[in-house]
């Protein structure tokens, strides 16, 4: 896990919790195993955790829609699997600084869905004030331009703060090391935001603000999942870091407001 204790605390703690290029990690109990599973030619054979006595890793069986079911019913274990279990580069089972490709590739769809969001309560603004109003797709590049670098910002200052409140709480129970794992979390956490397509496209752009409250809804609560599947803390803890990163993305959006008084707000 991305976590480890500090130096003071060693002696006290027979089970300190190591660095993730160490080992992988039981997804049931969040304890570090030497390995999830052993080949056997076409088949594997599950490891057990010594500490919980359950399968370390039961997702190695599961095929990719099992293992997106319990994304989408936000299992704090598939989150763990994903993160610390799964091997997303052959040549890097364990990235040291950065972020898998992967993860790189779901940020920017984020950023595009982020984007269209504010876009569309843009055009609603503008027609709700009796303003021309015009298809998406119509939009001044200017304007295109101008939501991709608001979200990107909007992402980027919301991670800013759930990195500092983590970074306050745990600086003296322990030390902890891969913030890039933490960034991957809070990337994973926005694994909701492409189902908007399939919600307008199914009922069209008539309920686009039913289904951007629900979406935002799942992707605040995959957030807080994220968090406790990599600090191994209670709902209520990663609630707090959530809700530091989301009164930092408030103070950039009332900047913003400030400047631009046709810029749209969200909560996430």
């Amino acid at each position: 896990t991305p976590l480890t204790h500090s130096r003071a605390h060693t002696h006290t703690h027979t089970h300190a919790r190591l660095p993730i290029t160490t080992m992988p990690t039981c997804v049931e109990c969040g304890k570090p195993v030497s390995t999830t599973h052993t080949r056997y030619g076409e088949s594997i054979r599950l490891t057990r955790c010594k500490y919980c006595g359950k399968n370390a890793d039961k997702y190695m069986e599961f095929d990719l829609a099992l293992i997106t079911l319990d994304l989408i019913l936000l299992r704090v274990p598939v989150f763990r699997h994903i993160l610390f279990n799964r091997v997303h580069d052959e040549d890097v089972p364990f990235k040291e600084r950065g972020l898998y490709i992967g993860y790189l590739k779901l940020l920017f769809v984020c950023v595009i869905f982020a984007s269209f969001v504010k876009a569309h309560r843009y055009q609603a603004a503008q027609s709700e004030a009796g303003l021309p109003n015009s298809p998406l797709p119509l939009l001044p590049q200017s304007a295109i331009f101008t939501f991709v670098v608001a979200s990107i910002l909007e992402l980027a200052t919301f991670a800013c703060g759930v990195v500092a409140s983590a970074h306050l709480y745990y600086r003296k129970k322990y030390r902890l090391i891969r913030w890039n794992y933490l960034i991957m979390a809070l990337i994973l956490a926005n694994f909701a935001r492409p189902l908007l397509v399939i919600m307008i496209v199914w009922s069209g752009f008539s309920s686009a603000d039913h289904f951007i409250l629900i979406l935002h809804s799942l992707v605040l609560a995959s957030n807080v999942t994220a968090l406790q599947a990599f600090f191994e803390c209670s709902a209520l803890l990663s609630s707090y870091f959530i809700f530091a990163g989301l009164l930092a993305k408030f103070a950039l959006q009332g900047v913003l407001k400030l400047m631009f008084p046709a810029y749209p707000l969200s909560f996430i």
